[in-house]
């Protein structure tokens, strides 16, 4: 085999490893998801969310700790980005990605806490169940996610919620939000893309 051919085998062989490194990180905050909404059984709701993200009111601006972490997070893909051509798309991919989902991210991270402070969710289930549907296929449209690994997540999130209720939804798709920013963050690490 020619030295180019082993080169090529090496990358697949990487690719396939960071690949299977994220969808077992991303596979395993979504099997937490639960686990950690039914750790907060009685008193007052922590105003951490159950993988440590959702927004708190913070009493001198009036925003929400998720908006500022937003707008926080899109200064960052102002920074100098490697030279990559690779990096570069992905870094322009998720920035305009970033902004066109801002508003379904704040939707679902307004529900997220209405639901974790006990408060009723006046979106029905099955509403919220498309609406995460439609998160799932916009990620993946948006980064040309890997069959594999869309079908992995998006059967933890959908498959296995039947009988929820309105206010587990809501929990849900912000944890989704959540663990789908920790990927893009993962993904600019992977490529050497430096806060």
């Amino acid at each position: 085999m020619s030295w180019y051919g082993d080169r090529r085998k090496r990358a697949e062989r990487e690719e396939c490893s960071r690949t299977r490194d994220r969808l077992y990180c991303l596979a395993g905050i979504i099997l937490a998801i639960p686990a950690m909404a039914q750790a907060q059984v009685g008193g007052a709701p922590d105003p951490v969310g159950p993988l440590g993200g959702f927004p708190a009111e913070r009493a001198d601006t009036g925003a929400s700790a998720g908006t500022l972490d937003y707008i926080h997070d899109l200064e960052k893909f102002a920074f100098e980005k490697s030279g990559s051509p690779e990096a570069k798309r992905f870094a322009n991919r998720a920035a305009a990605f970033l902004s066109a989902s801002k508003g379904r991210r704040e939707e679902a991270f307004a529900l997220g806490v209405a639901a974790q402070r006990g408060e009723r969710v006046e979106v029905s289930p099955a509403t919220l169940r498309r609406e995460l549907e439609q998160d799932l296929v916009d990620w993946r449209d948006a980064f040309d996610v890997q069959s594999r690994e869309y079908r992995t997540i998006r059967e933890k999130l959908l498959t296995d919620g039947g009988d929820l209720t309105a206010g587990q939804w809501a929990l849900r798709r912000a944890s989704w939000f959540q663990a789908r920013d920790h990927w893009i963050e993962q993904h600019k690490r992977d490529l050497g893309i430096a806060p």
